[in-house]
């Protein structure tokens, strides 16, 4: 290639860079716009319903993204206020094009596992509505969040972090404690306790999308590193079957670690397995990792941020990181383990 096509290429990065800053920037003051708005007072809502839509024909069938979802669930609850969640179940098409009916239907099962458990909503208030029946309650009584956005069929996960940053800075200690999760609030399994003490590793390997899968180099050069520096714990690698399946592979000669899917079966169970660690490592993207994010397990995490995601400052990924939980997001290298 080039002199020139390579400066060019590196002048459309730059480009892509600032347009993708700017849209941050925007997106997170129009949601803090929203609060001042509409949520600051929020003891004025205590009498009333807040509605929390998520449209399953527009939003990805990823825990990462939906995870969100509970955690304002969660926050609201735990302020005292009524929640109605509704799905939107019209036929999803984009869903068909990366997962099998079978996974599909697990999935829709593991997002009210989700809602009732992680975001605290009793199974009688979570709702199934067509589009149709969503128009119906339009101009009820119900505060519907981010209403604009849902009636103009407009995804609101990328909303919801920079929300929930905005008012949990707010948030004082007590309440903290509350709305993070820890291992008390969970009826930990017994083969999750038989392993203890341990640290959780989440490791990536989709086939279906992304390309930011963890290779076979980087997942030995993890494990070394991991294994040398705590040496008195249990390794667990937190992953799907393809992932778990993929890494014994390559770590079958290595004693001290183990697999999440032999002692888990589904994706509040991972979560229950990582909020029992004493520390997570991540490298390289993952929606577990917003699992770890919401918690108040110490981590490490090796990552660029996503591009839907506004940090909050420069020195915190989100207003509640702790002092013994750590971002790197500039300088990705497996030097910085």
């Amino acid at each position: 290639m080039s002199k020139i096509k390579i400066n060019l290429v590196k002048l459309q990065n730059v480009i892509n860079f600032i347009i993708l800053t700017l849209k941050n920037k925007l997106r997170y003051f129009s949601v803090y716009l929203y609060y001042k708005n509409n949520i600051e007072k929020i003891a004025r809502y205590k009498n009333q319903i807040i509605c929390i839509v998520c449209d399953n024909r527009i939003s990805n069938p990823t825990y990462g993204d939906f995870l969100y979802f509970a955690y304002l669930a969660r926050y609201f609850v735990l302020k005292g206020i009524k929640v109605k969640f509704i799905f939107l179940e019209d036929n999803n098409k984009k869903w068909k094009k990366y997962l099998p009916d079978k996974e599909i239907i697990n999935f829709k099962k593991e997002q009210i596992i989700l809602i009732n458990k992680i975001g605290k909503i009793e199974k009688k208030n979570i709702y199934f509505y067509t589009y149709k029946d969503l128009l119906k309650i339009r101009s009820n009584k119900y505060k519907i969040i981010f209403k604009d956005k849902v009636f103009s069929n407009i995804q609101i996960f990328d909303r919801l972090l920079d929300f929930l940053n905005i008012v949990i800075s707010s948030e004082n200690k007590k309440f903290l404690q509350k709305f993070l999760l820890n291992k008390k609030e969970f009826n930990t399994p017994k083969k999750i306790l038989q392993i203890k003490p341990y640290i959780s590793w989440h490791l990536r390997y989709n086939k279906k999308w992304g390309n930011y899968n963890n290779s076979e180099q980087e997942i030995k050069v993890i494990f070394n590193k991991l294994n040398s520096k705590f040496k008195n714990k249990k390794i667990i690698i937190i992953s799907d079957y393809d992932g778990c399946n993929f890494a014994k592979k390559i770590l079958k000669k290595n004693k001290n670690i183990y697999y999440s899917k032999d002692v888990t079966t589904n994706f509040f169970e991972d979560m229950i397995l990582l909020v029992n660690s004493d520390f997570y490592f991540q490298y390289k993207a993952g929606g577990v990792y917003n699992v770890a994010l919401f918690s108040t397990v110490p981590y490490k995490v090796i990552a660029f941020p996503s591009p839907f995601n506004e940090a909050w400052s420069k020195e915190k990924f989100v207003s509640w990181q702790q002092k013994n939980q750590f971002r790197e997001k500039k300088n990705i290298s497996l030097n910085k383990l």
